[in-house]
């Protein structure tokens, strides 16, 4: 109930086409054409398409507000609200807020804390290519 839909509405609004969809229809972003409209965002019925900045690499690949047994019931690497990432992070980042992991982007320094001690692997580095 907090996943994408596949409907493609995030594609036909992009004024750019920086959107298509995946033979698993998912969004895939062309980073090079997106020129941080928002419109996507905007569009997604389930709120899954966030705005952030194209320099911060960590996020957490999960929409889930559900506790954690119902979490792993439909997701194996959903998250699940345990706090470790909380306790790992140096500078206090990252806090987990109904049962979701949330990341601070004007604290993270980008150490991979949270990355690395995420049991379920909800957390991720995207290891972006460089822009320009």
């Amino acid at each position: 109930k907090y996943g994408c839909l596949g409907g493609g509405s995030c594609a036909v609004v992009c004024p750019v086409d920086a959107i298509t969809m995946s033979e698993d229809g998912l969004p895939v972003i062309d980073e090079d054409k997106c020129i941080s409209c928002g419109a996507c965002a905007k569009e997604c019925p389930k709120h899954v398409l966030k705005m952030q900045p194209v320099s911060q690499i960590v996020v957490v690949a999960c929409s889930s507000l559900d506790k954690g047994p119902l979490v792993r019931q439909v997701c194996s690497k959903g998250c699940i609200g345990c706090k470790i990432c909380e306790k790992a992070c140096p500078v206090e980042a990252i806090h987990v807020e109904n049962f979701l992991a949330v990341i601070d982007y004007e604290k993270c320094i980008y150490c991979n804390s949270c990355v690395v001690s995420c049991p379920t692997k909800a957390i991720a580095d995207l290891e972006r290519k460089p822009r320009g």
